[in-house]
């Protein structure tokens, strides 16, 4: 995931526009998950929707949540998982849809022959 995804101002640029409240979103960064990446994995797996439980372990009880504060948070888990996955399959593709240097080279002497 690229700079912009890994910092505390995406994060909470997130948890806001979801309607969590300031002193959540600071329990939840003082609490280390301060970046989308860390948010991805530190409720549950990605593709599974977190219980209340694990969105408890997120705030570590340093603030009292409530029930709109359980349905706030799993969009912006989702979308962190979402943003993951999709960064993780960009790169895996574009890892292995690179030319070898060799078959670069033979690209490069094909046509130069057929030029000549």
């Amino acid at each position: 995931m690229g700079t912009l995804l890994k910092s505390k101002e995406a994060l909470r640029s997130r948890v806001l526009e979801v309607s969590l409240a300031a002193d959540e979103v600071t329990a939840l960064i003082a609490n280390r998950v301060d970046s989308l990446p860390r948010l991805a994995f530190a409720a549950c797996p990605p593709g599974e929707s977190p219980p209340s439980e694990q969105i408890d372990g997120l705030f570590a009880g340093r603030i009292a949540l409530n029930q709109g504060t359980y349905a706030s948070m799993k969009r912006p888990i989702f979308e962190a998982q979402a943003c993951y996955l999709r960064s993780s399959k960009t790169r895996y593709i574009a890892l292995t849809s690179k030319p070898s240097p060799s078959l670069h080279l033979m690209r490069k002497i094909i046509a130069l022959k057929t030029s000549v």
